[in-house]
């Protein structure tokens, strides 16, 4: 990677949404030689994808998240009971 190859990098993980005539505006390149650049960073796997952030607290949820949770001694009423306390732990998040 050389710097322009950093600089295309840098503005789009500021903003994916930029236009390639843009970017290559930014970066005083042509936007031919910005579009054949940023298809090699592509494909190359430098660039793996263009994402959305999204502010979770504006969509009514502050946190996300997944887990995984392995219960000892596996039986039905330790299940139940972990079900029991799982539930009543998110009106206090």
């Amino acid at each position: 990677m050389d710097e322009h190859d950093s600089a295309i990098v840098r503005e789009l993980q500021r903003n994916a949404r930029l236009s390639n005539r843009e970017l290559a505006a930014r970066l005083g390149i042509a936007p031919s030689t910005c579009l054949l650049r940023t298809r090699a960073l592509v494909d190359r796997g430098v660039i793996s994808g263009f994402h959305a952030h999204v502010d979770l607290a504006r969509t009514g949820r502050g946190v996300q998240a997944m887990l995984a949770v392995q219960v000892r001694p596996l039986s039905r009423p330790v299940i139940e009971n972990f079900k029991a306390f799982a539930g009543s732990s998110r009106s206090r998040v």
